[in-house]
């Protein structure tokens, strides 16, 4: 049993099908079985803890579940004789927690999550994670540099329903107050709905607010019931009374939409040239007022979705400014396609000056022979040669790289087989997993070292000389001790000759720019 202070202790809670006792300490929440209180069965510190559910009202059993950033859920069952007993102690329980767990919210990040989550689906890329990561011979970013999930860009973000406010039940509790019951889900949309309440929320709670007292103040704020309240003024203690301007929705307005010739700002219709575009209806008409406020929030609203539909095209589309865009807007307004001359295909007339050459092909010269023809193709292939420049862009897909590779390796169709027999003839399936496992951590080592290739900043000159000490380590420590165990089996054939040699080749790169490099700098 830990020493930690214990804030709260809750007696008759049921979980994993067996009576005991709940712990609600600083910085954890345990529970251990009835008649066993000097171990915990279950030991959850808060920051392991992503949310926390209730069960709906009017339910027989009163639970608590615990939701853990792992994906685990936990179940409490509150089980005490009296009903209403239980709902209060689970009430204390969920209000304890929710003043506690932003103290420790630990902010994971969706990548973070998919790559852990490949980890654990694969063993071979968790060690080799491990091998090279954690051993500290590349950065974790240049380990999954090609290795992104790809799911992260092809799932679609769930949308908002309109009325996911009025979805709130709130409840009675019989002292002229009303009680709402946020989860998760509700919580990360009202932030998605109202990007200024987020930022709120990250000011205040916990080191001014506490999690219960700003939801609080927020549902009775103006900001949220702007749209139904029509009065100029509100009250100076709202918090959020500076997240109800008007230049905050045409900001937005102005951002989301990028037509020129659209002005969503604009709320009245057939103004005159004596009208003021400032022009506001009058304070009377409190009806006409409120239905203004009800269109700027659906242009708004649209405006959002137009901004998240075109936000990765924009992003790939060349920065225009704002007189650009415009022009460009208003020649696509009075274009029109069907009052345009159509385009006449342009030809080029041929020229022949010899039509019977032409039609019968080229035909061998006399005093043409063989041998002068493979001169000057050899002349041809030289000249060609010399003028050629690489481009280390454009470069093969990875799919045929890494089948030019299976080809290459030991066992492929251009390596040719053992005198003694095939790999798979000789050696028992440990053995053949450590030497496949061997392959993969070598190719991912090489990758990275001739990507250093050519060297231009001292960053790959410190990663150059890493993955070189790691090549010999690599070489001794597992090649070298790999086939020496064969022998000790009894295998003579030397299956590591192909391991070998992709590390010579590499250490012998390795020297001849080292060598360069030292005669320059004489």
């Amino acid at each position: 049993m830990s020493t930690e202070d214990v804030l709260l202790l809750i007696d008759s809670v049921r979980c994993k099908k067996q009576d005991g006792s709940l712990f609600v300490m600083t910085t954890r929440i345990a529970w251990a079985t009835k008649g066993k209180k000097s171990s915990f069965s279950v030991d959850i510190h808060y920051a392991d803890i992503k949310s926390q559910k209730i069960s709906p009202e009017g339910k027989s059993k009163v639970q608590l579940q615990i939701i853990l950033h792992a994906g685990d859920a936990i179940n409490f069952h509150f089980n005490a004789s009296d009903p209403n007993r239980s709902i209060k102690e689970r009430d204390q329980v969920k209000e304890l927690l929710q003043s506690l767990l932003p103290k420790f919210r630990k902010t994971v990040n969706k990548d973070l999550e998919e790559k852990t989550k490949l980890m654990q689906q694969d063993a071979q890329l968790f060690s080799l994670y491990k091998e090279l990561v954690v051993g500290g011979v590349i950065s974790s970013e240049e380990f999954w540099s090609n290795r992104q999930p790809s799911s992260s860009d092809s799932v679609q973000q769930l949308g908002i329903s309109a009325a996911f406010l009025g979805a709130i039940q709130p409840q009675a509790d019989g002292c002229n107050s009303i009680r709402y019951n946020l989860t998760a889900d509700i919580i990360d949309s009202i932030f998605r709905t109202y990007p200024e309440v987020k930022k709120k929320h990250s000011d205040m709670v916990p080191d001014k607010l506490s999690e219960s007292d700003f939801w609080s103040r927020f549902f009775q704020s103006h900001y949220l019931h702007r749209d139904q309240l029509v009065a100029t003024g509100c009250n100076s203690n709202d918090l959020f009374a500076d997240c109800a301007s008007s230049d905050s929705f045409k900001a937005t307005l102005v951002n989301g939409v990028s037509d020129p010739l659209l002005d969503l700002t604009l709320m009245k219709d057939n103004l005159s040239l004596e009208e003021s575009d400032e022009a506001t209806p009058s304070s009377s008409n409190q009806t006409h007022q409120a239905n203004l406020n009800m269109i700027r929030r659906f242009n708004n609203h649209s405006s959002m979705i137009l901004k998240s539909l075109t936000r990765k095209r924009d992003s790939q589309s060349p920065v225009q400014d704002a007189s650009q865009r415009k022009q460009m807007r208003i020649q696509e307004s009075i274009r029109n396609e069907d009052l345009l001359d159509s385009d006449k295909s342009s030809t080029i007339n041929l020229n022949i000056s010899n039509v019977q050459q032409y039609m019968q092909g080229p035909t061998p010269s006399a005093h043409c022979d063989g041998r002068l023809a493979r001169t000057q193709d050899t002349t041809y292939l030289m000249d060609a040669m010399s003028e050629w420049e690489p481009r280390l862009t454009n470069v093969i897909s990875s799919e045929d790289a890494e089948r030019v590779m299976v080809e290459l390796s030991p066992g492929g169709s251009l390596i040719a087989p053992l005198q003694t027999g095939s790999i798979n003839a000789l050696l028992d399936p440990a053995s053949m997993d450590e030497l496949r496992a061997m392959y993969v951590t070598l190719s991912e080592i090489l990758r990275h070292f001739w990507s250093c290739f050519p060297v231009t900043s001292p960053q790959l000159e410190q990663k150059l000389v890493r993955l070189v000490n790691h090549l010999n380590g690599f070489k001794s420590n597992r090649v070298d001790q790999f086939q020496m165990k064969l022998r000790r089996l009894g295998v003579d054939a030397d299956v590591s000759h192909q391991l070998n040699t992709m590390v010579f080749k590499s250490i012998a790169k390795y020297e001849q720019w080292l060598s360069k490099r030292q005669s320059m700098l004489r």
